[in-house]
């Protein structure tokens, strides 16, 4: 392996013992508070005895970039959020990430330490799974039903200091805990097949048995179907052949599966009476809304997070509830970091693969390149869960992939020849460093000013409903617009609305903003606007709608109909929301031709106190003497 020269003095134990110093105040970042600011203080002096001792802040490594910008995104998501105190969790959970990502990738300095990581990994799993089996709202479990298993199992962690569970849920969710099961038994696997240590091996197989049945509680599919990514991988691996099996089980699942699929079941799957169908149907309400806040917030996201109060207050679903995430990884990363946080996430995949490659390749020793394979079965165990659920990027066990990614970055410096840099080697290496190195940020670079240069109204709408969300999430929640965001919200958002006429979201904030300035004409002109847009195309708030009908044989009402059962649904949800009661009276009104029900939505929404008060007070006299006028 690699040497290089030891420092001397505190700052040789500095740097020598980096990575132990960063997980003894890894707590202050997993759960914040108010000392979590002295954790990045020590990491700045371990980074600052890391400069004085090797004339470097950090190691080359192709990861290192992509790390970094997903730092700057995640602090643009934090200042920009509705509720800070609700992103802050995840802002360190973030920050813990790139920390123990640098300090395993600069703190491996020989294999004794290589050794003492793996350990360690097999020890957090170990912990994480017992933490688990006593800490995990069991009684949420979905698919199946085991009451002499979950009622002997105590709850003895609850609401863990500072921890961003929320007050209703002081328990781990099973979902998660099967996902970071997932993720971590591959790693766990390898090390049992190919650990040269005894010891480690029966360790090893002791905590494989105890993640597994886990796992198993949590009934957790992303954690299950991860777990399987991960072991072929591993089994492809371990003998080429392998893939072919692998390929014939895949096959061999499907096959059954469609076998066993009952006639009816495209119904069954968009049916609201089933599990299977609800875990669809949500998806589908989940992710339409999702590509929504997309398309509107595309650079900078919509705030860390902030997923489940963007979706209620500005971006509701046609069933959802305060969905906590998008259920998907690369959605729910683009809802939080924005487009360059998402090309961050596949920079950084693609530096990490391409590196694991290398460094595979160069090894001899079997052993080290198992734990190559497994922190890349490990990380694709956690992608591959993330196409149907997701541990968001800042989550608690997502911290545990940066020790597989700083791994495989360390081994890739020591694995290197001495006399030459971590990056060089053959002609073929050094073009895929390039690639990887030069390519990537040039690529999200470009991708950045042709989007600007395409969809110029992208940026104004995107700069517009920042102070927007702000203003009208603060005055739902005090009664009170704040002066500095609404002013301006009110500046900016009619330059973005004559950029983008067609976008009914901007027509509806702008109009709820105006309802909040005490502007009602203005609002109800803003809002009957939205109602015209929407009506082109009421399904894009449910777009699952068209198939439950098709599949039951049913005929799809027309668009008023349908605005209308839409719109019904936000007020019976939201019914102290004055914006929505106005939205059903418009359709009512305006497309329905049934001014009488209009006029009686406004009185019923005045007498049950919904806000602001003036909107509903001035459509009312509105309405009533448009009544009267057609009497």
């Amino acid at each position: 392996m690699r040497a290089e020269e030891e420092p001397e003095g505190i700052i040789a134990h500095v740097v020598r013992y980096e990575l132990i110093i960063v997980l003894a105040i890894a707590p202050l970042m997993l759960f914040p508070n108010r000392a979590s600011i002295a954790g990045l203080v020590v990491v700045a002096l371990v980074w600052l005895a890391r400069w004085v001792a090797y004339k470097r802040l950090t190691r080359p490594s192709a990861m290192n970039a992509p790390e970094l910008l997903l730092i700057a995104m995640a602090l643009i998501g934090y200042f920009i959020s509705i509720d800070r105190q609700l992103s802050e969790p995840k802002l360190w959970g973030i920050f813990l990430q790139a920390v123990l990502f640098f300090s395993v990738l600069n703190g491996l300095h020989n294999r004794r330490d290589i050794d003492w990581l793996t350990w360690g990994i097999v020890a957090l799993t170990a912990g994480t799974a017992l933490a688990s089996l006593v800490g995990t709202q069991w009684d949420i479990v979905r698919l199946a039903s085991f009451p002499g298993i979950y009622d002997r199992l105590p709850q003895l962690i609850r609401g863990l200091p500072d921890s961003g569970l929320s007050p209703a849920q002081d328990l781990f969710h099973p979902r998660e805990v099967g996902a970071a099961m997932g993720m971590l038994l591959p790693f766990i696997t390898t090390l049992l097949l190919f650990a040269r240590s005894r010891w480690l091996r029966l360790a090893s197989g002791l905590t494989l048995l105890l993640g597994g049945f886990v796992l198993i509680l949590s009934q957790a599919l992303m954690g299950l179907f991860g777990l399987l990514v991960g072991w072929a991988i591993i089994a492809v691996w371990w003998r080429r052949w392998m893939i072919v099996p692998v390929i014939l089980a895949g096959l061999a699942v499907l096959g059954l599966a469609w076998a066993i699929a009952p006639d009816n079941w495209l119904s069954l799957m968009l049916s609201v009476d089933n599990p299977y169908g609800i875990a669809a149907v949500l998806r589908l309400d989940m992710w339409s809304r999702a590509l929504a806040m997309i398309a509107d917030m595309p650079y900078t996201g919509i705030g860390l997070n902030t997923f489940p109060l963007i979706q209620t207050h500005f971006y509701i679903g046609h069933l959802l509830g305060a969905e906590p995430h998008a259920h998907n990884l690369l959605l729910q990363t683009a809802v939080d970091l924005g487009f360059p946080g998402l090309i961050a996430l596949f920079w950084l995949s693609a530096a990490f693969y391409m590196t694991a490659w290398r460094v595979a390749a160069r090894l001899e020793d079997r052993a080290l390149t198992a734990l190559v394979i497994g922190a890349v079965a490990g990380v694709t165990a956690y992608i591959a869960g993330g196409a149907l659920d997701v541990m968001t990027l800042g989550a608690k066990p997502v911290a545990a992939l940066s020790l597989f990614i700083g791994l495989v970055g360390a081994l890739r410096w020591l694995t290197a020849e001495a006399d030459q840099p971590a990056e060089e080697g053959s002609p073929r290496n050094r073009q895929a460093s390039r690639f990887v190195g030069l390519a990537m940020p040039a690529v999200l670079i470009l991708i950045f000013v042709l989007s600007v240069a395409v969809w110029p109204a992208k940026v104004n709408t995107n700069w517009a409903l920042i102070p927007a969300h702000q203003a009208i999430y603060a005055a739902r929640q005090t009664g009170r617009l704040p002066e500095a965001s609404s002013t301006q919200a009110l500046e900016l958002l009619p330059g973005a609305i004559q950029q983008e006429p067609d976008n009914p979201e901007l027509y509806g904030i702008y109009g709820t903003l105006l309802a909040w300035n005490e502007q009602p004409a203005a609002a109800i002109q803003a809002l009957a606007q939205r109602v015209d847009l929407d009506s082109r195309e009421p399904l894009r708030y449910a777009p699952f709608l068209t198939w439950q009908r098709e599949s039951l044989g049913q005929e799809v009402p027309d668009n008023g109909q349908l605005l209308l059962k839409i719109y019904q649904q936000w007020q019976a949800r939201f019914p102290e929301r004055a914006d929505l009661h106005a939205l059903v009276s418009l359709v009512y009104e305006r497309r329905l031709g049934a001014v009488d029900q209009a006029a009686a939505v406004q009185r019923r929404a005045l007498t049950e106190g919904a806000s602001p008060r003036t909107l509903l007070e001035f459509y009312y006299q509105m309405l009533l003497g448009e009544s009267t006028g057609h009497d």
